[in-house]
Formats: C-alpha cells, structure tokens, sequence
C-alpha cells in the first residue's frame, strides 16, 4: 500500500534493527549535546541507505532491476555559503545527508508477488520517505538559532487565598505625556471652579438692591431656612450661597428675628448686614400721661384716671384677683382686700387704649421699685410691721404739707401710740366719711367708726390714702422727740406748731381758733 513502510524491509534481522535504532539515539543525543538543545528538539534526519536496501516506501521490491540510464543532470543550483567551520550549524549541516533526486524507474511487467514474512514492530517509527517521483534539488537544510539549554522549572509558591494587592503606582515616576496635559486640565477646572465659587458667593460689585419686599423672619429660624426664605421672596439669588455666606464670614448665627423691609435682588453681603442688624423699631405707639398726687385714695383717684383716659374701672382693677395677689407678695395681709397704700402714686406713661389694670400694675411695680429702699429698722424694733409703716404713712401724708415736718408728725404718731392715746387725727374721719373738701359736721366726728380716731385708740384699720416715698421714709423712721401734739398755725401755708404739753397745745389751740372765727369759720391759712 502506498505510505506503507515495507515489511521486513532488507531482510535484517530483529538485533540488527534494535542496534541501528540504538546507534541513531546515540548520534541523536551527540547532536544535542553539540548544540546545546534538548534531544527532543534536534532536527530529524533520515537514516543513510544502506547497499542492497530500498530507498521506496511506496512499492514493494520486486527484485533485482537493471538500472535505466541516467539522465543528464540539471544545472546545479550555487550552493549555499558554508557556515563557519567551527560552529554548530556546520557541525548539524555536516552530519546531515542529502538526497539526490532518484531517476524514474520504467514500469515493468506484472509478476506474481513473492510472499514475505509479516513486519516486525519498528522500535524506532520512521518519518515515511517522499514518493518515488521526480522531485527538486532539496534546499540547503535550515539551521536553528543554539538555545540556551533549559534549566528546572522552579516550584511556584502556594498563593494565599484572598483579595489581591492593591498595585501602588511609583511616585517617583513621572507622568507620561498624556498624563501632564490630564493635570493640567484638572488644575485649570480647579481654577476656573474657584473663580466662580468666589464671585457667586461674594458678588463683588453688587448692589443695594432696588423696589421694596416685605419680610418677616420666624425665630428660630436658621441660616438655611432663612436663605430659603429670601430666595423664594426674590431677595436674593441663591438660598444655599446665602447660606454659605452667612457661614464664611461668621454670621450665621447672628441673624435676628422679625419684620423687614428688604429689596429685590440684594447681595447677600447687603441681606446679612440688614439682618444681623435686626429689625427697625415698631413706629412708636401714641401714649397719654396719668398723674396719680400723693396721699391720695383709690376712690378719690378713680375720677382723675378715668378723666386722663384710662378704659375701665380703676376701683375694680384696685379689687382684682391678680392685683391683691401682687399686693400680698408686698406685704398685704390676707385678711385684707383693698390696695390702699400699695398703688404708688407718680406720673405714668400709658399707651392709647390702656385699662386700668395695666395702670395697677405699673403702680404695684414702682411701689415695689421704691419701698425696697426703706429701712425698716427703727420701725421693727417698735414691733410695726411694713403694713403698719403704710397706715402711719399714709396719716402722714394726709397732714404735712412742708417736708421738714413729715418726720416731726410721724414722731407724735408714735409717741401718742406709746402712750396709749388716742391719735385725734381728723384726716381717717374724712377718709371713712369720704369728706375731703368741707369742714367735718359734728355727726361725722361723733360717730362710732374704727377710722374714728377721736374715739378709737391706736391705728385705723387700713392706709387711709397711697402715701409717697418721702412720708414712707418719715414713717418708717420718726424724728427723735416727744411732741405729742401739733396744730396748725395761723397765717402759714400748713406749717404746725409741735408741743409737749396739753398747757401748750391748748394756748396754739386757742390762737387758731380765734384766726378762724375771723377769717368766718374757713381755714385761716394763706395757701
């Protein structure tokens, strides 16, 4: 069969087989050792024919043939430059043979085939040999480059199991080209980023705004929700920037509550300065004044307050749950539910439609103001408490008209108390009586009262008018002496004339008496 090598090619035996097949090996591993190769890698080489052996693998022989006549050669191609002598590739071409090329032989007659015996293994395969055709002149053989010879593959080291390392660039390396201009646009957005962040943030160059938007700003109220605020109004552009601001330069939390009067389209410089500001004072309210004289009662002021303008009842405020809890806390007693002595009497400032509880109340706060500046020490060591300072005050008002004499009259106060007399002053007759203007009746000095101090010793129930700081003082620390009497002198503007004695009182008695029944039973003083 064609491509079959031929059984028993030779006739050699098995051991002349086995010796040739060791001789190549033998020429084989001499080569590699020549050229430094692995004996796997060194070219094949067919074997040199030997004398009487077939050279055909295509056909079986067929016995002796006499040799047709050679045709003329062809030109010989130039042969190829030689290598150096000494170099493996000469060494390899060397030992390589060459095939020339096999004339055709002629077809002979048929014959029967000659038995063979069967092929024994071939211990070494064999390349199958060209077909016995007309063929080329083989080229020069190729020589390969010497590799370096191999060495044993080192172990690989067993690999942790888990993430891999993070590759870390060289920073020393330089960027590639691509990598600079990279950077450098990186540098000049960053640039151009920051030249916009400043000029929206600042808006250098913008003004005041212009028009009118009326705001208020809750409190509580941060920066954020207030930069929101004026951004949805149209104050400003930006409620975040607004924001940003507000925080760069420290202001945030100096942002105050209230109503404004902003512009459109303000800087946000221009907004925070108007609201760190705070917001413009409230038009001022048209007031009215009240003037409340010394000494006098809730009743006979009640006519005065209503006249100033004062919306409400003063007698009923003066009655008011609040008001007599005020008064308590300032030294009421609880079994007491008139505030006589405790609305101090000054001028107030009130606004347009003010009742007269807020009246009370600026009247309970000034006496507050005021009596925390008494000194209430001569007067506790009498065993007087700050409310009984307040009748004695209140007597003393009623009855000096000079302030040189407040001191004198709440000496004669304490002494007649000391002495357990009667007080006889006629100002508590007047107070129950409402009796202020005319001269008492005989009825109203005769009747039975527990402000009748004619007939009632010691002091009167309550304050008998609201007396003001001077006679609080007077009360609260009397003049060193021991008048027990005064009464008025004759041709004097409420002057008094103090004694000791009933002989001296009665002789100054005497003297206004008989002024009076001149001047036709009135007062014969000249104010």
């Amino acid at each position: 069969m064609p491509g079959r090598r031929e059984e028993n090619p030779g006739g050699r035996s098995e051991t002349e087989r086995a010796a040739a097949a060791a001789e190549r090996s033998r020429r084989r591993a001499e080569r590699a050792k020549a050229l430094g190769l692995a004996e796997d890698d060194v070219p094949w080489s067919p074997p040199t024919p030997e004398p009487g052996r077939q050279t055909s693998h295509s056909e079986p022989s067929l016995g002796p043939v006499a040799p047709p006549p050679a045709p003329a050669p062809p030109a010989p191609a130039p042969p190829p430059p030689a290598p150096a002598a000494d170099s493996p590739a000469a060494e390899l071409v060397s030992s390589v043979p060459v095939f020339a090329p096999e004339p055709e032989l002629p077809p002979e007659p048929s014959a029967p085939p000659v038995p063979h015996p069967p092929p024994a293994p071939d211990p070494q395969p064999r390349r199958p040999a060209p077909p016995a055709t007309t063929r080329r002149a083989a080229p020069p053989p190729r020589t390969r480059a010497a590799k370096p010879p191999r060495s044993a593959k080192p172990t690989k080291p067993t690999k942790a199991k888990g993430p891999k390392p993070r590759r870390v660039p060289d920073p020393t390396r330089p960027p590639s080209r691509a990598g600079r201009r990279i950077l450098a646009l990186i540098a000049m957005f960053a640039v151009l980023a920051a030249v916009w962040f400043i000029y929206a943030t600042f808006q250098p160059g913008k003004g005041e705004g212009d028009g009118s938007v009326a705001v208020t700003i809750p409190a509580g109220a941060d920066a954020g929700q207030i930069g929101t605020l004026l951004a949805e109004r149209g104050v400003v552009s930006s409620g975040t920037l607004f924001s940003l601001n507000a925080t760069i330069t420290g202001r945030r939390d100096e942002l105050k509550p209230g109503d404004y009067a902003l512009a459109r389209d303000m800087s946000y410089s221009a907004a925070l300065d108007r609201l760190t500001a705070g917001p413009p004072p409230p038009e001022a309210a048209p007031t009215f004044k009240v003037t409340i004289p010394e000494g006098r009662s809730i009743r006979e002021t009640g006519p005065l307050v209503k006249k100033a303008g004062v919306k409400g009842s003063y007698a009923k405020a003066a009655r008011s749950r609040s008001a007599r809890r005020a008064a308590n806390e300032l030294g009421l007693p609880s079994s007491q539910d008139s505030l006589e002595g405790f609305l101090f009497p000054a001028t107030y400032e009130l606004v347009k439609a003010a009742d007269a509880k807020t009246l009370v109340a600026k009247q309970l706060e000034a006496f507050k103001e005021n009596f925390e500046q008494v000194d209430l020490k001569a007067a506790r060591a009498k065993n007087l408490s700050r409310y009984d300072v307040l009748i004695i005050a209140s007597m003393v008002e009623r009855e000096a008209q000079l302030e040189k004499e407040r001191p004198l009259i709440a000496a004669v106060i304490y002494n007649r108390l000391k002495n357990d007399m009667t007080l006889g002053i006629d100002a508590t007759i007047r107070y129950v009586e409402n009796n202020w203007d005319r001269p008492l009746r005989v009825s109203e000095l005769e009747r039975d009262t527990p402000y009748n101090t004619r007939l009632n010793s010691g002091l009167p129930p309550t304050p008998i008018g609201n007396p003001g700081l001077s006679s609080i003082k007077a009360a609260a620390n009397p003049a060193k002496s021991d008048f027990l009497f005064y009464v008025v002198k004759p041709g004097t503007c409420g002057e008094h004339a103090f004694s000791s004695t009933d002989a001296q009182f009665g002789r100054d008695q005497a003297k206004y008496n008989a002024e009076r029944e001149k001047a036709g039973g009135k007062s014969p003083t000249t104010c």
